[in-house]
């Protein structure tokens, strides 16, 4: 018998962008998953759905991969109608959908990345109602219909079983790793341009300011930097990177940040070139986050040699483990402690920046590409399953 023909499901946006629309951490696990399936286990062959206007960033000389341009809106009605026919059509063996919409008349095997359930857990990060209601029924039908189920961390797994009512055995557990461009030892952009850029100057420290403010918990990173600059008479700047939105902005010209507004640059969205160089100059990375499916923002830091100050919520000290220091999210003394106590002690910095280094390259987009493929077999029912150890 052929061996397993699978495909990765995307959303229109999905592929358009390494990280769905520059920031999204399901772009970084699309792109990179794909490039590390290709390199191994010939005898899988692959279907791709884009939109029309999506890029192609696989080599496309690959006989081995097929890509299927197609005009659906997300979350649509004509999804649910479309993609169990062409699925059908291209005689898939296991349909792969990285996201929790699932084709509720599609009757193959199905294989459902999950990465986190933060919709679930804290409201102000699902839509207004119903929104929160649909999210959270859609979920439940995704995981009830799938064969198996990947989850991205040891934490998303709890949650699912806890909050879902998934078995632990039908969840699959794949960690992730940086992009390469992270673990490669040279940062792509020299820093003095991008000081020019931005206005940066040493010393300065990083935070992370994403759309999902509350949750990933900025103010507190803004807070304690404060706190550091008023009780340690810190001399350092904070680069905030990432789009902001409305909560955001409306804090940062609040009056509590009034006094120290002139020590925060906002850089907006970077690519990656750029963070690499920023990170490679950091003096730590501050991000008191509430919840992480992973975390790819400290270990991408971590990977670059930043010091890391984290909170230890969701997945990040399964993630970071010893390698960074951890703080109480919503004890902003004791942020601004720690980012004064690691920015003032060379060699606690050197420690850290060491310690983290090996911690990101412990995790491995071929491991976690060689599980996937194991996974794509086992779903297929093969009599012969060959393990990741023989796939690697």
């Amino acid at each position: 018998r052929r061996p397993p023909r699978s495909t990765l499901f995307p959303y229109t946006t999905l592929f358009r962008s390494v990280r769905w629309h520059n920031d999204s951490g399901v772009g970084i696990y699309i792109r990179n998953l794909i490039n590390s399936l290709l390199e191994l286990d010939e005898r899988i062959e692959y279907v791709f759905y884009l939109n029309e206007s999506e890029e192609i960033f696989w080599g496309t000389g690959c006989k081995r991969v097929q890509a299927r341009r197609v005009k659906i809106p997300k979350y649509s009605f004509k999804e649910q109608l479309t993609f169990p026919r062409l699925a059908a059509e291209d005689r898939l063996d296991v349909f792969h959908i990285p996201f929790y919409v699932t084709p509720l008349r599609y009757s193959g095997k199905i294989v459902v990345t999950l990465y986190d359930l933060e919709q679930l857990l804290f409201r102000h990060c699902a839509p207004r109602w119903p929104g929160q209601t649909l999210i959270h029924s859609m979920m439940k039908l995704t995981v009830i219909k799938a064969d198996r189920i990947i989850a991205i961390s040891e934490n998303t797994k709890r949650d699912l079983v806890d909050l879902l009512g998934v078995h632990p055995e039908k969840i699959e557990i794949t960690l992730l790793a940086c992009s390469p461009i992270f673990v490669s030892g040279s940062p792509k952009t020299e820093f003095n341009d991008l000081a020019g850029r931005f206005s940066i100057c040493r010393p300065f420290v990083v935070a992370y300011a994403g759309k999902q403010w509350k949750l990933k918990n900025t103010a507190a990173a803004l807070l304690g930097f404060c706190h550091a600059k008023r009780q340690f008479n810190l001399p350092h700047q904070m680069v905030l990177v990432g789009r902001m939105g409305p909560d955001g902005e409306a804090f940062l010209e609040a009056e509590p940040m009034a006094q120290y507004r002139e020590s925060i640059v906002r850089t907006g969205f970077v690519r990656d070139e750029d963070l690499v160089a920023l990170y490679s100059n950091a003096d730590a990375f501050v991000f008191p986050s509430r919840y992480e499916g992973f975390g790819f923002p400290p270990l991408e830091a971590m990977a670059c040699g930043s010091p890391v100050i984290a909170s230890p919520c969701g997945s990040l000290r399964e993630v970071l483990g010893d390698a960074a220091i951890y703080v109480d999210p919503d004890d902003v003394d004791q942020i601004g402690a720690a980012i004064a106590g690691v920015v003032g002690d060379p060699k606690l910095r050197e420690r850290l920046s060491r310690l983290g280094q090996e911690r990101a390259r412990a995790f491995s987009w071929q491991e976690t590409a060689a599980k996937t493929a194991e996974i794509y077999w086992k779903v297929a029912e093969r009599t012969r399953v060959p393990t990741a150890e023989a796939l690697r």
